[in-house]
């Protein structure tokens, strides 16, 4: 699947174009728009994952499909879409679309195209404050297809996105729940549930955590054994995820050989990284999926953070799933770079080594881009990955100014003694 996005005046972003790969990082100071762009690559590849559409009930949709009936569908199919692009994306933000163009700009533009064998989608969408907006999806079958309807979802089984601040969203995720069901009783008296306002992301995550999740006995060998990476190396113990209750809650706990702490008493770092471990245990994460992480090194100790970038090479290379990350830690940059340089070793000597192959990322499969602000505002650029790694300009140059910080205090301090 080749997914490529280009912005122009959205959100904090000035400018950007970003062709996918199977691990995207985003690096970049605070508040540049890397969590914008990674909601709306959601919100894009969720209209198809997440749509059901109402298709004319004509039995050779799911036969061959000749140019005729495509001729026919393709129109009012497009239509349909564009609608729902421009709900989905309202949808994931929790705001109007004019309400994300870039604050001094009276415009905004986004293009994108995701393309597998079969199908190419392409998106456009425009906004100008007082003048409205456009939003455009068009299909282009490429090839004739036994059922539009699979090809649609360009071979993405799912979409999952782990946001920000996941250890306070699963805090405070059992209350929330069980205010709902409480009210359950009297939605039809009192006009409705009401709910806390949250972005699409949160409302999808909280709504995947505790309706989605439960035990799958046939869950895939190689899924399996990352999971069994995932407690042994990062959390050292078993999380497991009970139904409790007679709302049938889920409840988060943590098993290790001291014995149970349930989720109220787990570390920050435990609770931040237990939704991608509950998912890959309890059979969520599946081949070919897309899942987005925010910040997976959040509450992580540096030995950790290495840990998570060899997790991620895994789910890349055993699972086969496309990964985007954002980022803030330069240890995770640095051992993505490691396992990027890996890649140029030949296996049998990556092993004699010491190294283990499974974790080496071909420099095609990844692409990395830093939200870098100038006059013009952010600008997302290109970082040049190369069969030696990933340069790392962006966290090298606030430590070095940091070292220099340091020496200055030593000689100022040095002059003082004597």
């Amino acid at each position: 699947m080749k997914i490529w996005l280009e912005v122009e005046n959205f959100g904090p972003v000035a400018k950007g174009e970003l062709p996918i790969k199977p691990l995207t990082v985003f690096i970049g100071p605070n508040n540049t728009g890397k969590s914008h762009v990674a909601m709306l690559l959601y919100a894009l590849l969720t209209t198809l994952t997440k749509s059901t559409f109402p298709l004319p009930p004509l039995p050779i949709l799911f036969r061959l499909v000749d140019e005729k009936v495509l001729n026919e569908i393709l129109p009012k199919l497009n239509e349909i879409l564009s609608e729902r692009l421009k709900d989905n994306i309202e949808r994931v933000f929790s705001s109007k679309i004019s309400d994300l163009i870039r604050w001094g700009s009276r415009a905004m533009e986004i293009r994108a195209n995701l393309e597998d064998k079969t199908i190419k989608v392409s998106y456009y969408i425009s906004a100008e404050l007082g003048k409205g907006f456009i939003s455009k999806m068009e299909i282009d079958p490429l090839v004739k297809t036994s059922d539009i309807s699979k090809s649609l979802s360009l071979g993405l089984r799912n979409v999952h996105y782990l946001p920000a601040s996941r250890a306070g969203l699963l805090q405070n995720y059992r209350a929330i729940v069980s205010s709902i069901i409480r009210q359950i009783p009297y939605a039809l008296f009192e006009g409705g549930i009401e709910i806390p306002e949250v972005t699409g992301v949160v409302a999808d995550f909280l709504t995947e955590f505790v309706t989605k999740v439960e035990r799958h006995t046939d869950v895939d060998v190689d899924v399996r054994a990352v999971s069994e990476f995932f407690e042994r190396e990062i959390a050292e113990g078993e999380l497991v995820l009970e139904l409790r209750g007679e709302a049938k809650i889920p409840e988060l706990s943590y098993r290790a050989k001291e014995g149970v702490v349930p989720l109220y008493r787990m570390s920050s770092m435990l609770v931040e990284l237990a939704p991608l471990g509950i998912y890959l245990k309890y059979g969520v994460l599946k081949r070919g999926d897309f899942l987005i992480i925010e910040e997976p090194e959040s509450h992580l100790h540096p030995d950790k953070q290495v840990k998570v970038a060899e997790l991620l090479a895994l789910l890349v290379n055993k699972l086969g799933l496309n990964v985007l990350v954002t980022t803030h830690s330069d240890i995770l940059l640095a051992k993505l770079s490691n396992l990027v340089a890996l890649s140029s070793i030949p296996e049998e000597r990556a092993r004699a080594r010491g190294f283990n192959p499974e974790l080496a990322i071909d420099k095609d499969k990844i692409a990395v881009y830093n939200f870098r602000r100038d006059k013009e505002g952010v600008v997302v650029e290109e970082v040049k990955v190369t069969e030696e790694g990933i340069p790392d300009d962006v966290f090298r140059k606030v430590i070095e100014e940091l070292y220099e910080e340091s020496m200055e205090l030593y000689y100022r301090i040095q002059e003082l003694a004597k």
